[in-house]
């Protein structure tokens, strides 16, 4: 009987000692946090648009369990921003505890309003964490850009100017018989699964300085180079071609579409930038056209597909295909259906290159076709050229452009692109896509680029 109490003694003593013990929390400056970043920065975003969920991590750095009385937004009810504290919605969160050598996430949102600013805007705010007196914040960053919002919808002849971006979301489409005009420095960006369809003519007037810009509506640095976020620019049959002059197409499924332009109709692309495309960058049946100064890059399939009675000229343009995502097209692709069209292609001091052992590819019913290409950089076999292929004082080596991962195709110091051009074509465009004079030595290089010095 004594042996029974005096066990129950020890429990009891046990549990007295236990209770009231001191519970092992830190707060006020006793805190040791960190964050994982310094400011947590949103970018661009479209107002009136709701932004992608950002998120950072709180740490406990200590061997002690934290508590914040309180977690909130700055700004609190009147904050720009939407927050997710430890599993609480809204902007502030009470009695929030971190374990000891733990992590808590918080989740971050908004929908920012529209302003009267024709530039982007500021918005600011920032996360407070309290603890007894003592205080932590994390700053919050975005900014907030108007935009003349465009939803699915047919258009007659009207002109686009540079005052504000515009959103669009679904099928913009230019009537038949009606004209597009689009000023410099214009910006139009698309959201998922949009598409600009010409049934008319496209005019796009870009300049050097103010080039105009078909992009995703996805601005975080994580999309710049993700192909396939929009449907592209397609020209339906029937169509009156366009004249597209300084501008950069990107991140889209399609780049340009053309099928069979009206008989008379001209296809011009002059000074410009199609990169990151799902499938080809430029694809052209039964079409006339002119290609000038252009770089075409990062395309899942052809950089340039040409097809079916085509007739085309290319100068000085950089075709350089270095596509991430896995390839399984060579960049210049040129076919026929049917071996009743011809396909009549010029190519002159101009680069094909890329990842693939042979950057060109001609199908068996080209026999009636004609293919000259003259004072280029091409990656092909040079010793085994047939008709209806023709490479003239070519070369297959290198072009050493500056950083392919980067996206920098120019022309390095020791590139045997420089000075391999020839003069009359050159005289053709002295001026190349970065507005720099290649004909001053009268040796230029080919490709779209004349060599500078990079600092």
């Amino acid at each position: 009987m004594k042996s029974k109490n005096f066990i129950i003694i020890i429990i009891f003593t046990v549990f007295i000692t236990l209770s009231c013990k001191k519970e092992n929390i830190a707060t006020g400056t006793n805190i040791n946090i960190s964050f994982s970043a310094d400011t947590i920065i949103l970018d661009t975003l479209f107002t009136e648009i709701g932004s992608a969920t950002y998120y950072f991590k709180v740490y406990n750095n200590s061997n002690k369990t934290v508590k914040f009385d309180e977690i909130f937004l700055g700004n609190k009810n009147k904050s720009a921003y939407r927050t997710r504290i430890d599993g609480q919605e809204g902007n502030q969160a009470f009695n929030v505890q971190i374990a000891a050598n733990d992590s808590m996430f918080i989740f971050l949102e908004t929908t920012l309003q529209k302003n009267s600013q024709n530039e982007p805007s500021l918005i600011k705010d920032s996360i407070i964490f309290k603890s007894g007196e003592h205080t932590r914040d994390i700053d919050i960053l975005s900014w907030g850009q108007n935009v003349k919002m465009m939803k699915s919808q047919n258009i007659s002849t009207q002109s686009l100017n540079n005052s504000t971006p515009y959103l669009i979301c679904g099928n913009i489409t230019v009537d038949t018989l009606q004209t597009l005009t689009i000023k410099e420095g214009t910006k139009l960006y698309f959201h998922k699964n949009s598409t600009l369809t010409i049934k008319g003519k496209l005019i796009v007037n870009g300049k050097t300085e103010k080039p105009v810009l078909f992009s995703s509506d996805r601005l975080e640095d994580f999309y710049n180079d993700i192909p396939g976020q929009w449907n592209g620019i397609y020209f339906p049959k029937g169509n009156l071609g366009a004249e597209i002059t300084n501008a950069t197409i990107e991140n889209s499924s399609v780049g340009l579409s053309f099928n069979q332009p009206n008989i008379g109709s001209k296809i011009k692309i002059n000074n410009s930038i199609i990169r990151h495309c799902l499938k080809n960058g430029i694809e052209i049946t039964t079409g006339n056209f002119s290609i000038n100064n252009l770089l075409i890059t990062n395309c899942g399939q052809a950089a340039l597909s040409i097809s079916d009675g085509t007739n085309g000229t290319i100068n000085h343009s950089t075709i350089a295909n270095y596509y991430d995502y896995g390839r399984n097209s060579r960049s210049l692709v040129i076919s026929n259906d049917e071996n009743t069209k011809e396909n009549n292609i010029t190519v002159t001091n101009s680069i094909i290159y890329g990842t693939f052992p042979n950057e060109i590819y001609i199908d068996n019913e080209n026999s009636l076709s004609s293919i000259n290409i003259d004072h280029c950089i091409v990656k092909t076999n040079l010793e085994s050229i047939i008709s209806p292929l023709s490479i003239t004082n070519s070369i297959n080596k290198d072009p050493l452009f500056y950083d392919t991962k980067k996206q920098y195709f120019y022309l390095t110091k020791d590139s045997p692109a420089r000075d391999f051009g020839k003069l009359n074509f050159g005289n053709l465009l002295p001026i190349d896509l970065r507005g720099k004079n290649r004909t001053a030595d009268n040796k230029p290089d080919v490709g779209a680029y004349e060599y500078f010095e990079i600092p």
